[in-house]
């Protein structure tokens, strides 16, 4: 005669399945970016009715609030926009990784391709907010970067007297493309206006935690011989293992 299953026992497997679903995202820059898309876009929406002056007591209420966020003015739709591709992009880095190292070659083509679009979205999003550099550095440099590795850039560059692969380059040219925003975004963050205004301030943290994370997912992408994806896809290829 079996034993009676303990009380709980269901309860305690869904969990372990949700969190066996939730780290297999992450296992990879897929995830990763997701992570950060969600967690800027949540921050943002959250801040939006944090500051609303309307009651949320009706569905009419919320999507008045919500809707300004994503569809209030060009910059808010070109930024909505750019979200929803890197989505996508970030979808398609996932499938690509999901056995682990080395990626699928296709699925990782997409996920720049889509990611370059995304970033042209995200600069005209960031011009039409006034800050032309960070369209310009966030937008456009990241966008080269992607496309350049979406066209298989191939040969050696010769820059400051030493030979660098093009190839490489261009997933470099994606990590740099995160520091200008690192340091605008830390530098609001001690800023006076982020010390009255608590709103700004928790914007500012959750920005600065997405370029971290994204920073990260674009690491992984990095050539094979680069000190830092040696380490994290050594880290990936064991928990693939185990």
């Amino acid at each position: 005669m079996s034993k009676a299953e303990p009380m709980g026992a269901p309860v305690a497997r869904r969990r372990s399945r949700w969190r066996a679903a939730i780290l297999s995202r992450l296992n990879g820059p897929g995830g990763l970016y997701n992570l950060g898309n969600v967690l800027g876009f949540g921050a943002g929406l959250f801040v939006t009715f944090l500051v609303a002056t309307e009651s949320t007591n009706s569905v009419s209420n919320v999507l008045s609030i919500a809707m300004p966020y994503i569809a209030g003015s060009p910059a808010a739709v070109a930024l909505a926009i750019a979200t929803a591709i890197f989505f996508w992009s970030g979808e398609a880095y996932h499938r690509a990784w999901s056995n682990g190292y080395p990626p699928d070659q296709k699925l990782t083509w997409l996920g720049d391709l889509l990611s370059g679009f995304g970033a042209i979205g995200l600069g005209a999003g960031l011009y039409l907010l006034s800050n032309p550099f960070l369209a310009a550095t966030s937008g456009l440099l990241h966008a080269a970067g992607k496309f350049g590795s979406t066209l298989g850039v191939r040969g050696e560059l010769l820059l400051l007297g030493r030979k660098i692969d093009a190839g490489a380059l261009c997933r470099n040219i994606v990590l740099i493309s995160r520091f200008p925003a690192i340091v605008a975004t830390t530098a609001d963050l001690l800023s006076t206006k982020a010390h009255d205004d608590r709103a700004f301030a928790f914007n500012a943290v959750a920005m600065l935690a997405c370029y971290v994370i994204w920073a990260i997912a674009d690491s992984m992408l990095l050539p094979q011989d680069s000190v830092v994806i040696r380490f994290l896809r050594g880290n990936l290829a064991r928990n693939s293992a185990a």
